[in-house]
């Protein structure tokens, strides 16, 4: 799926187009290309991200691609900070987004940016 086509501009207007940006921005990243790899600098970045949402503390910890789908089983949200400012983020941008009109451009982004992003890899 082209990235221009993901949101119609024709359909949405001029939000379609900083939309399909975003897209574009997500599209291009390399999602997995190091998988299974310490990396030091996208940690500072994770770390960067939390400390915008006020968390100060965050354990960021590496582990192989082998061990991801016994780790993920394990992983829970409970007690952590950074999830209890982010969990509320969605009904949050659904009330301001149903209350601007654009209910329809959410429901198209919904079904359409996981193959935009994720069909590279399948």
């Amino acid at each position: 799926m082209a990235v221009a086509e993901v949101v119609s501009e024709k359909k949405y207007g001029s939000l379609a187009r900083s939309v399909n940006e975003m897209i574009a921005r997500l599209v291009s990243v390399l999602w997995y290309s190091n998988a299974g790899r310490k990396n030091p600098y996208a940690e500072q970045k994770i770390k960067e991200f939390a400390a915008c949402f006020g968390t100060r503390k965050l354990d960021v910890k590496w582990i192989s691609k082998e061990k991801l789908g016994d780790t993920a089983k394990q992983l829970t949200f409970e007690g952590c900070e950074l999830w209890n400012v982010l969990k509320d983020i969605p009904d949050q941008l659904k009330i301001k987004i149903d209350a601007h009109g654009k209910e329809k451009i959410l429901e198209e982004l919904v079904y359409k940016m996981p193959e935009a992003i994720f069909t590279p890899y399948i």
